[in-house]
């Protein structure tokens, strides 16, 4: 049987080769698949890409923790800047008792009485020490922020504050100190602790009473500052990023003001003694007073004994405070309206339920 050939006509299309491509679909359809999810991660990152940079990023800041403790710890150098830093070190000395040096050279850490800010060039310094005894002084050494060793020759304490005032051997100190009263600190005010080779953050709070006695002298503060954070009492105060002294810390996390301090510089540097008030009213606080068989609901000062002073005024006991120099008269602020007040300055006083203002020269 012979075989014959097929001829298609030259009009004819030649078969068709559909068949080839569905002989490759499958691997097509995988490099489409490939193409579909390189698109849709490409413009996912140029979505976040775009939300990154229009959308502000949160500052948090993250307490450093150390292995030992878990706890966090104060970044002392942001605490002052460089230059800051050195003038505060410039101020501060270190007191340690001479009897505990051990072969003239090894200051141990229980010899630490305290630390002390340099109020003059001369020499005098200021430190925090309530149970001090007489001519315990003779027993200290003193060490400045180079080593150098110096003997006290004079200690002037403060009953009143617990502050102490030694003079020392030398001299060409820095003590251009700036102190801050803490009545121009809001509450809440950000605050540097400076203890025993240790610094430390610390916040201003609200006011405790000191002094709970009724009978005060009313120029005499009975009213300290809280401190929030782990004072210890005797550690130096200063405001954070200019290191002014605010004062030192006091027993139960009080804050003893630099009032205490300035008050007394004056005197200290003439006559090398403290500072005497040179008028005292003793009395009482009230809430209220009887006027025409009502009662008025106004703080006041009752006057019960006037010491005799240096100063002058025409007050007498039985005469009620309500005012003093631009303040009506609070408890919680009468002594540092006194300590802020001119040599000079007016009070208004209730006396024989008569209102009337009176002169105090002190």
């Amino acid at each position: 049987m012979s075989s014959k050939r097929r001829f298609l006509p030259p009009h004819f299309p030649k078969s068709s080769q559909t068949l080839g491509f569905r002989r490759n679909r499958p691997h097509s359809l995988l490099w489409f698949g490939v193409i579909i999810v390189l698109t849709c991660v490409t413009a996912l990152a140029v979505t976040l890409s775009a939300i990154a940079w229009l959308v502000p990023g949160a500052t948090i800041q993250t307490p450093v923790y150390t292995f030992r403790s878990a706890r966090p710890v104060f970044d002392e150098e942001k605490a002052f800047p460089t230059l800051v830093e050195k003038q505060v070190e410039q101020r501060m000395v270190e007191v340690y008792d001479a009897r505990t040096v051990v072969k003239e050279t090894l200051y141990p850490v229980d010899g630490f009485v305290g630390g002390g800010v340099v109020l003059s060039s001369g020499g005098w310094v200021v430190m925090y020490a309530p149970n001090y005894k007489l001519a315990e002084e003779k027993n200290w050494h003193v060490v400045d922020y180079q080593g150098t060793v110096y003997y006290v020759t004079k200690a002037v304490p403060d009953l009143d504050s617990g502050l102490l005032f030694l003079q020392i051997d030398g001299d060409a100190f820095r003590g251009d100190v700036t102190m801050v009263d803490s009545e121009t600190l809001s509450y809440y005010s950000p605050l540097i602790g400076m203890g025993h080779s240790t610094s430390y953050p610390l916040v201003l709070d609200g006011v405790v009473k000191r002094d709970t006695k009724s009978v005060h002298d009313i120029f005499v503060t009975r009213y300290d500052h809280l401190l929030i954070g782990d004072s210890v009492p005797g550690d130096i105060v200063l405001t954070p990023g200019k290191g002014e002294l605010v004062g030192f810390v006091g027993p139960n996390g009080t804050l003893i003001d630099s009032r205490h301090i300035e008050e007394h510089i004056p005197s200290l540097f003439g006559t090398n003694t403290l500072y005497e008030r040179p008028l005292s009213f003793f009395g009482y606080a009230i809430d209220g007073y009887i006027q025409d068989d009502y009662l008025i609901k106004k703080q006041g000062f009752v006057i019960t004994n006037i010491p005799t002073t240096s100063g002058t005024s025409t007050m007498k006991s039985g005469d009620i405070i309500t005012f003093m120099h631009t303040n009506a008269y609070e408890e919680k602020t009468a002594a540092w309206v006194f300590h802020t007040a001119p040599s000079t300055f007016t009070v208004r006083i209730i006396r024989d339920e008569e209102e009337r203002i009176m002169t105090i020269k002190r």
